[in-house]
């Protein structure tokens, strides 16, 4: 039946995940999909090429969105019939994040759409090409429905994904991590092979614009030396005054005759060396 793409007798979410795989070049084929390589199909789909659901002779994330409208009877049939004029299609803006890295680093780049109108984005084929000599991919991690394959070409990341009911307003469809293997700027250029909103029966090209980004790689910034401390210089330490000791007079104040007594005499003398009596004191033959 239409829509089995692995044979299984059902259609379910399996095949609009094989879909997805193959669109991304996960696995190269669809012819007996099954996940399992011993397995039997049991039926033969009606669709040629296997996968393609909407009779367009190509097999994208637009069949996988078809295949999960109909596992949630959002329509009835695959090939699904032809309906009335849809309404305009949804618009809205695809983007990728810059960040700015140091060499051997590794960051963080989402891949989202912003500000997408009713019925929402439906299918998408995305297309990131970067600089291998500035990036290298280390992981892709699909989100809302994604798959990626971070190998899908030369320097090339893919990213496919489908919804029943399509993707409003802002979300992530995907996020990479690169690390930086070389010095300067790699551009992220975003493609969409497909595009398509969420109209029920028959999803529609959507007129998206696009904002691409970069990675930025520098060299490691330099480390600011720590200030060196100054070592608090050393007081030289002033000489204490050894004080002069005061000699003591060999004999008493007023003991002018130098007797060993202070007394009368003393005072005589005194008086007579006022008057001119006598040339000097002390005075006296102990003196």
């Amino acid at each position: 039946m239409c829509g089995d793409v692995n044979s299984s007798g059902t259609i379910n979410s399996i095949d609009a995940v094989l879909v997805l795989q193959f669109e991304a070049a996960i696995i190269s084929s669809l012819s007996g999909a099954s996940g399992n390589p011993e397995a039997t199909p049991t039926t033969t789909p009606s669709c040629s090429p296997v996968g393609d659901v909407n009779g367009d002779s190509s097999v994208n994330s637009v069949d996988a969105a078809l295949i999960l409208q109909l596992i949630v009877q959002r329509i009835d049939t695959l090939p699904p019939p032809p309906g009335p004029t849809p309404p305009p299609p949804a618009m809205g803006e695809v983007s990728i994040s810059s960040p700015s890295l140091e060499l051997a680093a590794q960051g963080y780049v989402e891949v989202g759409v912003q500000n997408v109108t009713s019925p929402g984005l439906g299918a998408w084929t995305i297309d990131v090409a970067y600089d291998a000599s500035i990036v290298s991919v280390e992981t892709c991690d699909g989100e809302s429905g994604s798959v990626c394959n971070r190998a899908f070409g030369p320097s090339t990341i893919r990213i496919a994904g489908a919804r029943a009911f399509g993707v409003e307003g802002n979300g992530p469809l995907a996020s990479i991590k690169f690390e930086c293997v070389g010095s300067g700027s790699s551009g992220l250029l975003i493609s969409l092979p497909v595009f398509a909103d969420g109209t029920t029966g028959g999803p529609q090209a959507m007129d998206a614009s696009i904002q691409d980004g970069a990675v930025t790689c520098g060299p490691a910034p330099t480390a600011t030396p720590a200030p060196t401390e100054t070592p608090e210089a050393t007081p030289t330490p002033v000489p204490t005054e050894v004080p002069v000791p005061t000699e003591e007079p060999a004999h008493p104040v007023g003991d002018v005759n130098c007797s060993g007594d202070v007394n009368s005499i003393d005072a005589s003398l005194i008086l007579q060396f006022d008057a001119g009596l006598i040339p000097s004191l002390p005075i006296g033959p102990a003196c």
